[in-house]
């Protein structure tokens, strides 16, 4: 009986030896599948000089970027929930920035240049977001779930 119960300690530790290293691998992933996306997202715009406004029906290499980064979505297996788009994107669009056609990712286009200036110049800034949607670590933890991962494309200088 002494050797059962002074075993209990260290399966518990066996048990969260096991939880720890399956949580880590399980957000190692998503982070890895939302940066892909992120970066995807950002090559792009950036490849179509910024113009983000103009791409929502627009082409890109013969098929429209809402298909293009549809298609990429699913392969690269990136989820989003609703949730999440409404708390990071802003569904009234105080933060600026705007959700992109329901794919799980936004936007924000930022002017960097003076009224007077003669040479506009604007980057886009990409959200996506990394979700840990795990019970037993949301009931520790109720307000980690999400982290945003943000990035920008280059300054686009435009004569006005």
């Amino acid at each position: 009986m002494r050797e059962s119960i002074g075993s209990i300690p260290v399966l518990a530790f066996v048990m969260f030896f096991i939880a720890a290293i399956s949580g880590y691998l399980a957000f190692t992933i998503n982070y890895s599948k939302a940066f892909k996306v992120r970066s995807k997202i950002i090559d792009i715009v950036q490849s179509n000089e910024n113009e983000i406004e103009n791409l929502q029906g627009g082409v890109v290499t013969g098929t429209t970027l809402q298909t293009t980064l549809h298609d990429y979505i699913q392969e690269v297996g990136y989820g989003r929930s609703q949730e999440m788009i409404s708390k990071y994107c802003g569904s009234d669009s105080t933060k600026g920035f705007k959700e992109f056609q329901n794919q799980g990712w936004c936007y924000k286009i930022v002017n960097v240049s003076e009224k007077d200036d003669e040479i506009a110049r604007t980057y886009v800034k990409v959200r996506t977001f990394v979700s840990i949607d795990v019970p037993v670590i949301n009931r520790i933890l109720p307000n980690i779930r999400y982290f945003v991962l943000e990035g920008s494309t280059k300054t686009v200088k435009k004569v006005r």
